[in-house]
């Protein structure tokens, strides 16, 4: 898979980032396949550049932005703002903690249902009981 992040350069104290294409499993300052442009958020204001055509030739070809570039895209307004509450992309859960999220919740809502079952016949009791 591949992603659009931040690659960190600069010294010590004083970081800039480059928007760089790399494989989701290479390391943040490893080996990159594209350099997109910059980002100095030291600047007042930040400073925010990049080649527009190249990120959307990326993002045509599948590359997906980590949520922070994401965030820098739609400031500069190359990507439309997520409407409502802030998605995350990147989830840092797998298939399995996904299921086992799920399984939870059925957990958690089972014994509602429960009790509500259990009101119902009490309820539906109470009238047989009058009625007699």
């Amino acid at each position: 898979m591949i992603k659009i992040r931040l690659t960190k350069t600069g010294k010590k104290n004083s970081p800039s980032y480059r928007f760089v294409v790399a494989n989701r499993r290479s390391k943040r300052d490893g080996e990159s396949l594209a350099i997109l442009g910059y980002y100095n958020p030291r600047t007042s204001p930040k400073t925010i550049e990049y080649d527009k055509e190249e990120v959307k030739k990326w993002l045509a070809k599948g590359a997906i932005p980590t949520d922070t570039v994401r965030a820098l895209f739609e400031k500069t307004n190359l990507l439309p703002k997520a409407k409502g509450k802030a998605k995350k992309f990147n989830s840092p859960q797998g298939k399995k903690a996904k299921a086992r999220g799920a399984k939870t919740q059925e957990k958690a809502a089972a014994p509602k249902i429960e009790e509500t079952k259990k009101e119902e016949v009490k309820a539906e009791e109470t009238e047989e009981a009058t009625k007699e």
